[in-house]
């Protein structure tokens, strides 16, 4: 919540000159995203048959394999489950998925047929520039706005965070971006 006095004065000065300023629109630079695939999944004979992947067993159970269109790198696991990161919208996310069952589905000779059950975005990252220097410790003690908490440690990292009532984490740099 605002508090009174001189602390208030600073968060409406920058939010005004944010309105001046600020005309770009926040662009998605990466979505995440899980889903878990139906069907038997013999990661040591895929790892063998698939392109653009790594896979090594004493480091991670999981199969990496990465897709160039769209540009999607996912984590395969024996179990059937999926997650997926690298895609600059959830639209691709969703195509970049159905690429790699294809090509699973392909390289298996279609003996092996998978479901896609459960797709759920896990996180979405955006990045926006505001156009103007922020005075970080004027804005964390205003804790002002939306937000239902501000954290900033200088000496732990250089950002402001501020998360909303609705769970959206923001983090702010003294860049302005």
């Amino acid at each position: 919540m605002a508090t009174k006095g001189t602390h208030a004065a600073p968060l409406a000065t920058a939010l005004n000159h944010h309105r001046k300023v600020c005309d770009t629109e926040p662009r998605i630079v990466n979505v995440t995203a899980r889903c878990q695939l139906f069907g038997d999944l013999h990661l040591p004979v895929l790892s063998r048959k698939l392109k653009n992947i790594e896979y090594i067993p004493n480091k991670s159970s999981a199969l990496i394999k990465r897709i160039r269109n769209p540009s999607l790198t996912a984590s395969i696991f024996p179990h059937g489950y999926m997650q997926c990161k690298g895609a600059a919208s959830v639209k691709d996310t969703r195509r970049g998925v159905k690429v790699i069952v294809r090509e699973i589905e392909k390289v298996t000779g279609g003996e092996q047929t998978l479901e896609i059950l459960d797709f759920k975005v896990t996180n979405i990252m955006a990045v926006c520039n505001f156009g103007f220097l922020v005075d970080l410790e004027s804005l964390f003690f205003a804790q002002a706005g939306p937000f239902s908490s501000f954290k900033y440690d200088s000496e732990r990292f250089p950002g402001l965070t501020c998360t909303t009532s609705k769970g959206v984490h923001l983090t702010i740099f003294s860049s302005g971006k």
